[in-house]
């Protein structure tokens, strides 16, 4: 075992075992860097590459699709994506199944209700951190303001909470802070 440290501490090992989805390629790699850089939000250079082979062939749909589910810190919901696509509902549904059948994206399905995330985290931090500050910025205040919106209506204290973090990624510092305001309020 590469790091002893991690013996007996379960959450340190669940947190590895997320980030890698249990592929042991990138367990492997992540276990390598841990033990050489202590730091494990740094890619191996073997990583990189790895990740990069899979993401080279795929469709501009499905690459801003993969984009916007960067965006999102838990599994996404269908509505959230379809408003941040642009697109009529059928081709993001295309975009969903073909990244399911390359298995970059999984579907999560509880009470009748589906929700989209990455199978690996590593994947997912790739994804997020090769896009322009200002794409990042604009897919959050755009995500930002739908969760504002859909709080205005339904009043779900998380989804207040939601689009604080959103508009403060998204650089809508004002906005965000009367969002944590009415979250804290309620």
């Amino acid at each position: 075992f590469l790091l002893p440290e991690l013996r007996g501490r379960e959450d340190a090992l669940e947190k590895i075992y997320r980030s890698t989805g249990g592929n042991a390629l990138f367990l492997r790699e992540l276990l390598q860097v841990l033990a050489e850089q202590g730091d494990p939000s740094s890619l191996s250079l073997r990583t990189a590459p790895i990740i990069r082979s899979r993401l080279i062939h795929l469709s501009s749909e499905e690459e801003r699709l993969l984009a916007i589910l960067s965006y999102f810190d838990e599994p996404a919901e269908m509505e959230p994506i379809q408003k941040l696509f642009g697109s009529d509902g059928w081709a993001v549904f295309d975009a969903l199944e073909s990244l399911q059948q390359k298995r970059l994206i999984q579907e999560l399905t509880v009470d009748s209700l589906c929700r989209y995330t990455f199978c690996h985290q590593l994947v997912r931090d790739y994804v997020y951190d090769n896009q322009s500050e200002g794409r990042r910025k604009a897919g959050h205040r755009r995500l930002g303001e739908y969760c504002w919106n859909r709080y205005q209506h339904t009043q779900e204290v998380d989804i207040c909470l939601a689009a604080a973090r959103h508009l403060k990624k998204g650089g809508e510092e004002y906005l965000a802070c009367y969002c944590r305001l009415e979250y804290l309020e309620r």
